[in-house]
């Protein structure tokens, strides 16, 4: 996909909301657990491969065509423009675990377990279209062709 620039681009707003907990049972243990909420209106995105071919806006290899009347070629280049998608909201939870250790005059170890726990990463484009992303390999564009995963841990 070749993505051009486009001037017509609204700028995006954003609005989130966090709301966290904090507990230390001991003085060595910390349990952190946040939810949160990030919703962004005018996002600036690749327009869709799907919407681009629709419109036409390809490059072909003319020498691929084949003798069927109108095939103009098979489809080397997909030509998109950046655009405005309507809104794309991402939910999530994230719960912290954190555990020292004083080992006396060798110092302190200590751990730390994260796991982030997605609910919804949904993306409205601007002709009412909805992706779903929450546990999927999609969006290249958002994830780098990485996924999306509903669960991580580290």
């Amino acid at each position: 996909m070749i993505t051009s620039p486009n001037p017509n681009l609204k700028p995006e707003k954003s609005k989130s909301l966090t709301l966290g907990l904090v507990f230390s049972p001991l003085p060595l243990t910390n349990v952190s657990v946040d939810f949160w909420q990030i919703e962004r209106r005018n996002e600036i995105n690749q327009e869709s491969t799907a919407a681009a071919i629709a419109a036409g806006n390809v490059a072909r290899d003319p020498t691929s065509a084949t003798n069927v009347a109108g095939d103009p070629g098979a489809i080397t280049a997909v030509l998109a423009n950046y655009v405005n998608s309507a809104k794309t909201t991402v939910r999530g939870l994230d719960v912290d675990l954190g555990q020292g250790f004083n080992l006396g005059s060798a110092g302190k170890l200590s751990f730390d377990v994260k796991w982030t726990h997605l609910f919804k990463f949904e993306r409205v484009e601007g002709d009412g279209t909805v992706s779903n992303y929450a546990g999927t390999h999609g969006n290249c564009d958002v994830s780098n062709c990485m996924g999306t995963p509903k669960d991580r841990l580290n």
